[in-house]
Parts: structure tokens; sequence; C-alpha cells
């Protein structure tokens, strides 16, 4: 299962269904979103291996969390621009990565893009503290040259977008 995290239109979700993901869900607070993703997922149903299911997800909200299948991957693109849903987003890694007792071999990933903006790069420090979640470990993320890594340049030449990737041990 490949899980999005705010995924707005569902972009995310359809090409990793065309790609071959059997199950996606693809989640927003938004309603609008919901049915934009419907539609799209809608359009590409043909073409994709697997299907597409949009959900609504409150991020943190432990027992909507609860409700979704264990994810092997979990991705989100460019959600961490309001200090607001900062915590509420780690909370919701945290509860779909969580082990449970019967979670034998379940190792997951996350994946994060981010657009570094002019006002965003405080954002450093929130990276980090998805790293000091325990089971966490870094793939591709050198920090020595952090936020710079795994940078791509924007179209306007100013703003960059990072792809932060983990892996969950299930040793935790």
């Amino acid at each position: 299962t490949v899980v999005e995290l705010g995924a707005g239109i569902g972009i995310c979700s359809v090409v990793a269904a065309l790609a071959g993901a059997r199950e996606v869900i693809a989640t927003d607070a938004s309603s609008t979103s919901l049915q934009l993703i419907r539609d799209n997922a809608e359009k590409y149903a043909s073409d994709m291996r697997g299907r597409v299911d949009a959900r609504q997800l409150l991020w943190g909200d432990m027992d909507e969390i609860s409700r979704i299948p264990r994810p092997s991957l979990i991705m989100a693109s460019d959600v961490v621009y309001l200090n607001s849903n900062r915590e509420a987003l780690r909370a919701t890694i945290e509860g779909l990565t969580e082990l449970r007792q019967d979670d034998i071999g379940f190792a997951p990933e996350v994946i994060i893009s981010h657009t570094w903006r002019a006002d965003t790069f405080k954002d450093e420090s929130y990276f980090r503290s998805i790293e000091d979640i325990p089971g966490f470990e870094s793939i591709n993320v050198d920090h020595s040259i952090f936020p710079q890594e795994n940078q791509y340049r924007g179209l306007d030449g100013k703003t960059t977008t990072s792809i932060f990737h983990w892996r969950v041990s299930n040793q935790r």
C-alpha cells in the first residue's frame, strides 16, 4: 500500500498506480481535493495497474490514521509550509509507521519533497526532527550540505526542491 499525505489533485498517487502500485490511498483534508483526486484517478484508470482510493485524513487524528492500511511507502510533496500543521504531519507519519505486534517485516519508507522558499529555510530543524522518530534512517541525505542536498532548481531560478527519503526500521 502506498499512502500520499496532502495529495491535492492526486498526481503523485496516480503516477504511483500507473507505475505499478496495486493499492494507493491519496489523502487530503479538503473535500474539493478529494473530488479532484477521484476525477484524475478515473481519467487514468484504464492505464493503471492498481487503483487510487481518495480518503479524507486530518493529520494527527489517530482514529482516522488507524483506519488506513499499513503502508509500504508514505509520500508527500510540498506539504511543509504552514507552521500550524507541522506537528500534526509528524504525528501522522509516526502513527502510520508505528509498529504493531503482528508487523513482522514491516519496514516502510517515507519520501517527502519540499520546496525551499525565502521564508522557509527554518524548515531544516523540522526535517531533522523527523529523523529523530525512533527507527527512522535517512537515505540519500548528506547533512554536510543541508539543506542543499538532493536539490532541483525551479523554473524561476530562485526556489529549489529537496527530496528527503527515510527507511523505517522494524527493529524499534
